[in-house]
């Protein structure tokens, strides 16, 4: 049979739909024949460890059958030119008279096999590479030089088998040997580095087709086993009679007999019913009989009597009797059954043998499926009566003779015919209970006696001449070859037994290679791999005749099967063509398993969604963050990971770099203030929040500053300026404390003598407005005249204590607006000038204050953070409503924009709490984003004596009060376990990248609310090494339901706008131009 390509393309949609070929073969004319497939990309490393792998296949390849799929399984090694390893497609084919049709059910199949695959947890299957795919035909059709089948019947080396000798069903609790068997073959050309092809084309048996091949495979394992054994007897024989005979006989006898039996019986019996009918009946009838009878009789007697008798006799009795009962009850039945029956449609031989029930059969079969219900009841009663009373005497004696005879001749004839009608109509009601006792006993004794007595004499005499003599000899005989063949036909009897029983496939499996080499390799690791004693036929290799390979590869390439039969198959092609093998279930999941080689293009090493991960389809609220995946199958889903503003807390958003956790912040930012007006600041060390300004909805609220002097926006700030509500005590305090932890000042004293210097500071400008020092001061303890009076409405000349505490503060403000950091860097390089020689701690302690202040008193940067009346209130930031992102840039070092970004948000913080405290309810929430918090909230080294206590101090208390003085919190680190325990544990949401650190995944674990010891969740630890770009944990249990604090797994949603350059920022908000 001749197949022919007319035409053929793929069907790009998105990547490969399909691929379709316009075919034309011999006695079938033209159709066409399209293949979906879909290339492995990735299953769990946990499947290597799976030992029911092939019974995972096993499962899929039966779902395939009974789904109706023409399966198809490829892979390809690629090594040159190009390195790849192994390539594995999954798919389904299908045939029809268009296109269309073809497409609609391989693209049918292929959804199927996709469903099935899922059957490996996790695993994924992609649109096949274009590249790969251009590679896999141009392989088949020219560049491979050899090309073979593989025949037989590979041998599933894990249960599942249908190979036992007596055509019953396999042991599926079998195991032995490997499991991915598929990856011995891989491996061996691997090794030699030959590119390769392997596919397998299954096309669906249908169940009934192997019934009728079943029953006719029986019938002839049954003839030919018939054959086995035998016997042959040979016999004759010769008889010489001589006989003669006297007998006499004489018996007598006397018998007696006696017999005694007694019995006792009770018993008792309850019942119950109840009935209920109604009917009406009506009938007609009518009814005739005839008939005719004759008959005839002889008869002879004779006889004497003789005798006397005498007799007397009273009697009497009375009894009465009545008795109801009804009944009803029912029943269901239901049955099924299987029969085949065959004709003989002739006689036949396999091969020299004769088959005695003869090959050639016609074959019935049927099924039958019944079911019924009854029911019946029954009602009766009945009541009798009955008395009787006598007496009698008689005497008499009797003699006679007689003799007669009589015959008799009748005949008779009868006639009768009968009309009938009745109607009726009933309905009854029953109810009935009885109980009952009964006790019997019973003696019988019984007695006999009898004698007998004989006599008799017998004689005879009788010759006779017969000649007489036996011969007897009987052979064994036994057919070998009948044995032989009936062993292979009770195997392939086996095998489509279990193909009718799991679903079979008439399988060819092909594999091409380049060269001689690669051929000779195959040969050897086709049955290295597949080969096993519990199969009909061994697995083999068979090289097509040169004048088919030509017409192999047209099939191999149009995924279109060898149907051409084999001549002289006395099974008609149902068990094998010249290129297919009919295969079970098992034995084709033993060709298809996915294979497990890393060397390859499919991900098979990396950790599965470990068990305890969440999903919530219906999240409340608004604020969407993303996408959640399935913890199932891996994939992402619609439903999406949403925040209630009543439930949003502090969040910390922890990963390596690169991996989405400020696009995950970014986009909760967003979300919040769009659609609940929240005041947000991003503290960033960078400049990768900038893309905001471009956010839709957020026109007009968004601002933009720098902490370098020739950015477009330079961030004016004096750092010692007094908030405008925060106290000064209080702000002079915990300078010292962020500045030392910030900067990591490393001794006590360092952290005193900044705050000693500061205060003479402050109170040598009358900024500490309740110090005792300032208000006995003859200048500060006083209003200024001028600004200063002018500012508060006050006379000049008043007492500091004698004004209210807004007008002390006011006053405090504006005197600390002459005072910069540079002042103080003076106050203390004086200090240091004081120290006597000898007192190198004090020195060192002095010069290392002055080197971490450095950055930010010397060139550009002693004009941007200088007092000066062009400066920003920081308290101001975000009014009314919107984002203010401050960039770090590149210009100061780590430590200066550290410091800066850190007393930024302590600032906006405390002035936040100060206007609580002063009944100040009209602002809306704060939101403060710290970008690589790691470096602001650095915890204090072990031995540290320095600042490290001071910042946990200061921002441990932000953090756990925030939330009752409108602020939230988000830290984002790619080093969570630098920062200070306080604030870490004061994150009640999380949202988590690839992590790698070890400490880091420590204290991401116990955040997860899972071990961090390594006893147990240890598949969470592997899964956090990972995970990659765009996918994260996240745990917002912030809610009232427990049933939502486990972590779910999504895609955070990137807010995909441009980012501006320094130009767009300064076209879109303007220039910032220090003062000279």
């Amino acid at each position: 049979m001749t197949l022919r390509i007319l035409d053929n393309g793929l069907h790009i949609n998105n990547g490969l739909r399909y691929a379709w070929f316009k075919l034309n073969q011999t006695d079938v004319g033209d159709f066409y024949r399209c293949v979906a497939l879909k290339e492995l990309s990735e299953i769990p490393v946990s499947v290597r460890d799976d030992y029911d792998l092939l019974g995972k296949q096993w499962a899929a390849v039966r779902g395939l059958h009974n789904a109706g799929v023409n399966f198809v399984y490829a892979a390809m090694g690629i090594y040159a030119p190009e390195h790849i390893g192994i390539v594995q497609y999954f798919g389904a084919a299908a045939e029809g008279v268009s296109e269309k049709e073809a497409a609609l059910k391989a693209l049918e199949g292929m959804a199927t096999v996709e469903a099935v695959m899922a059957n490996f947890p996790q695993s994924k299957l992609a649109t096949p590479t274009s590249e790969w795919f251009e590679w896999y035909l141009d392989f088949i059709t020219s560049r491979s030089k050899n090309v073979a089948a593989i025949l037989g019947h590979p041998d599933p080396r894990q249960g599942k088998r249908g190979a036992s000798g007596d055509g019953t069903l396999g042991d599926a609790s079998d195991s032995d040997l490997s499991q991915e068997q598929n990856e011995i073959l891989f491996r061996g050309l691997a090794k030699l580095r030959k590119n390769f092809i392997y596919q397998v084309l299954a096309e669906h048996v249908s169940r009934k087709k192997m019934a009728n091949s079943l029953i006719q495979i029986a019938q002839i394992a049954s003839n030919v086993a018939s054959r086995r054994r035998g016997s042959i007897s040979y016999g004759f024989n010769l008889s010489i009679p001589l006989m003669a005979a006297v007998s006499q006989s004489q018996q007598a006898g006397v018998s007696q007999g006696q017999g005694l039996s007694q019995s006792v019986q009770e018993g008792y019996s309850e019942g119950w019913g109840e009935s209920h009918n109604v009917g009406v009946s009506e009938s007609d009838g009518v009814a005739h009989s005839s008939g005719t009878s004759e008959s005839w009789g002889d008869g002879t007697s004779k006889g004497t009597s003789e005798g006397t008798s005498v007799s007397d006799g009273t009697s009497e009795s009375s009894g009465s009797s009545s008795g109801s009962g009804s009944s009803q009850g029912g029943g269901w039945s239901q049955s099924s059954g299987w029969s085949a029956g065959s004709s003989n449609l002739g006689s036949t031989f396999l091969g020299k043998i004769p088959v005695v029930g003869g090959l050639l059969s016609g074959i019935s079969a049927g099924y039958n499926n019944s079911s019924s219900v009854s029911g019946f009841g029954s009602t009766s009663s009945f009541s009798s009566s009955s008395h009787s009373s006598g007496t009698s005497h008689s005497e008499g004696s009797s003699e006679g003779s007689s003799q007669g005879q009589s015959q008799n001749h009748t005949i008779g004839t009868f006639s009768s015919t009968t009309n009938s009608h009745s109607e009726g109509k009933s309905e009854g009601w029953g109810e009935s209970q009885s109980h009952g006792i009964s006790h019997g006993e019973g003696t019988g004794v019984s007695q006999m006696a009898g004698k007998i007595s004989g006599q008799g004499l017998v004689g005879g005499l009788s010759t006779g001449l017969m000649p007489g003599v036996s011969i007897n000899r009987s052979y064994q005989t036994e057919d070998d070859v009948a044995d032989r063949v009936t062993e292979v036909l009770r195997g392939l009897e086996s095998l489509v037994n279990q193909a009718a029983a799991e679903g079979g496939f008439m399988t060819n499996a092909f594999i091409f290679t380049e060269d001689n080499e690669g051929a000779a390799a195959a040969d050897a690791l086709v049955p290295q791999a597949f080969h096993g004693v519990s199969v009909p036929t061994p697995i083999l290799t068979m090289h097509p005749l040169e004048s088919e390979e030509d017409l192999l590869r047209t099939h191999a390439l149009s995924f279109t099967p060898w149907v051409e039969l084999e001549e002289g198959d006395p099974f008609s092609g149902q068990l094998w063509t010249r290129y297919a093998t009919l295969m079970t279930a098992g034995q084709l999941a033993a060709l298809t398993a996915p294979g497990l080689f890393e060397e390859g293009a499919a991900s098979t090493v990396m950790a599965e969604i470990p068990q305890g991960m969440g999903f919530y389809p219906n999240m409340p609220g608004n604020i969407v963050l993303g996408h959640q995946y399935s913890p199932e199958t891996a994939d992402l889903t619609t439903a999406q990971v949403r925040l209630d503003f009543p439930n949003l807390m502090h969040t910390m958003f922890a990963g390596d770099t690169g991996f989405g956790k400020s696009v995950a912040a970014m986009r909760m930012l967003y979300e919040t203030t769009l659609k609940h007006h929240t005041r947000s600041v991003v503290l960033d060390f960078g400049a990768g929040w900038r893309s905001m300004l471009n956010a839709p909805g957020l026109e007009g609220h968004i601002d933009i500053q720098q902490l370098w002097p020739d950015a477009v926006r330079p961030f004016r700030w004096n750092p010692l300026q007094i908030g405008r509500h925060i106290s000064p005590e209080t702000q002079w305090r915990a300078f010292a404390d962020v500045f030392g932890g910030i900067t990591q000042l490393g001794v006590k004293r360092q952290k005193q003598e900044l705050l000693d210097s500061l205060r003479k500071l402050y109170v040598g400008h009358g900024i500490l407005i309740d110090d005792p020092e300032v208000r006995s001061d003859e200048q500060w303890g006083r209003v200024q005249s001028g600004d200063e009076a002018n500012l508060i409405s006050r006379r000049a000349g008043a007492l500091l204590g004698a004004l209210n505490s807004e007008d002390r503060q006011a006053l405090g403000v504006y005197r600390s607006a002459e005072v910069g950091l540079q002042d103080l860097y003076q106050t203390i390089k004086e200090r240091l000038e004081t120290v006597p020689p000898r007192d190198t701690m004090l020195t060192g302690v002095l010069e290392g204050i002055l080197f971490r202040m450095n950055p930010l008193v010397q060139g550009a940067a002693s004009t941007q953070f200088a007092p000066g009346k062009d400066t920003v209130p920081v308290e101001d930031m975000s009014k009314p409503w919107g984002v203010t992102i401050i960039e770090g840039g590149m210009f100061l070092d780590e430590f200066g924009k550290a410091f800066l970004l850190g007393w930024t948000g302590w600032h906006l913080y405390m002035d936040m709490v100060a206007r609580r405290v002063h009944e100040v309810r009209d602002e809306p929430l704060l939101q403060i984003v710290y970008e690589e918090a790691n470096k602001i909230f650095s915890k204090p080294e072990s031995g540290d004596e320095g600042g490290g206590g001071g910042i946990a101090e200061q921002f441990g208390a932000q953090f756990r009060d925030g939330r009752k003085y409108g602020a939230r919190f988000y830290v984002v680190s790619q080093a969570p376990s630098m920062i200070a325990q306080d604030i870490i544990s004061s994150c009640t949401n999380l949202t988590i990248g690839f992590i790698k650190n070890p400490k880091d995944k420590d204290l991401v674990m116990s955040a997860l609310a899972l071990s961090e010891k390594g006893f147990r969740d240890e598949e969470w630890r592997r899964f956090i090494d990972d995970i990659p770009i765009g996918m994260a944990i996240g745990r917002y249990p912030y809610t009232t339901s427990r049933k939502m604090q486990r972590p779910i797994l999504f895609r955070p949603l990137m807010l995909d706008v441009p980012e501006p350059t320094d130009k767009d920022i300064a076209d879109t908000l303007g220039r910032i131009t220090l003062d000279a």
